[in-house]
């Protein structure tokens, strides 16, 4: 896919990565579970700033590496997974 141009200001992204955040946390039985519960919360958040953009700009490119981080951190969890799809079918 091709990615736009980065803005002047050096493309700041406003929503962090979820990959970078949990990687600081060592894994426990029910943490990952646990972190990926906040950062559903963090995606919708950045759905909400993807959907106020143009589809092609640097805050929707950092919602899709949120889904693609939580799908897979989610792994198995069938309810994350279905807030998960629930959240994403408003995407157009």
């Amino acid at each position: 896919m091709h990615r736009p141009a980065s803005p002047p200001d050096g493309g700041a992204r406003r929503v962090p990565s979820v990959r970078a955040m949990t990687s600081l946390v060592p894994p426990a039985p029910g943490l990952e579970l646990l972190h990926a519960r906040h950062h559903l919360d963090a995606a919708d958040g950045a759905l909400r700033l993807a959907l106020a953009v143009p589809w092609e700009s640097p805050a929707a490119d950092a919602f899709r590496e949120e889904v693609a981080a939580l799908r897979h951190l989610l792994g198995d969890d069938r309810a994350a997974l279905d807030d998960l799809r629930r959240l994403v079918a408003v995407l157009p």
